[in-house]
């Protein structure tokens, strides 16, 4: 059964995934707009087990890549983090999207494509990222990594990243901590993004 429901304030109103087609009745309209609230509203670590749920009470009505979409709006909104299977994490922050379901990673200079359901990352390949204000990036990006990892406990998964946006002129920074223990029934979740914006003719 659904416990409690804690909402997620940050959980952006502006997202609407669900999408009916025309054969969807009214009834079935609204409760996928329910389920995809509960989801996004998911607390820390519990997504899986929201949607464990809503597949018993609603098991046909939410599609493949209706769920996708949610769990990459969720991911993004709590800076979730991928894994590939040599153990490389791969926040997911918007900034770092190329598409849908491919990110790169300006660390290491690897695209990766990544299940949002599964948070699971598979290296596909290097790629050319722009240089422009590389060594500011690269000093900012060792701060905050070192940052989360001396504050962060490990298994709170810390998460560090600097993006740059070009078109934008600015870095992104982001990090990410999440620790769940459900069988005791806590979890939490620290997060937090910052924007450097330099004069484009710098």
């Amino acid at each position: 059964m659904l416990g409690p429901v804690h909402i997620n304030t940050r959980a952006s109103p502006r997202v609407m995934l669900v999408e009916p087609s025309k054969t969807t009745g009214r009834a079935d309209a609204e409760m996928l707009e329910i389920v995809q609230h509960l989801l996004l509203s998911s607390p820390p670590g519990e997504f899986d087990e929201v949607w464990y749920d809503a597949q018993i009470l609603v098991p046909k009505l939410i599609s493949p890549q209706i769920l996708a979409g949610i769990a990459r709006a969720y991911n993004h909104e709590n800076l979730s983090v991928a894994k590939t299977a040599d153990g490389l994490h791969v926040l997911l922050h918007k900034a770092a999207e190329i598409s849908p379901t491919r990110y790169v990673d300006y660390t290491t200079r690897a695209t990766f494509r990544v299940d949002h359901v599964l948070r699971g990352a598979v290296t596909v390949k290097e790629t050319l990222i722009p240089t422009m204000h590389d060594v500011m990036r690269h000093a900012i990006d060792d701060a905050a990594r070192s940052y989360v990892m001396t504050t962060f406990d490990v298994d709170a998964r810390p998460s560090a990243a600097v993006h740059v946006n070009v078109g934008r002129a600015e870095l992104v920074i982001a990090m990410s901590g999440e620790r769940a223990n459900l069988s005791n029934f806590w979890s939490g979740n620290w997060r937090s993004e910052w924007t450097e914006q330099w004069q484009r003719n710098s």
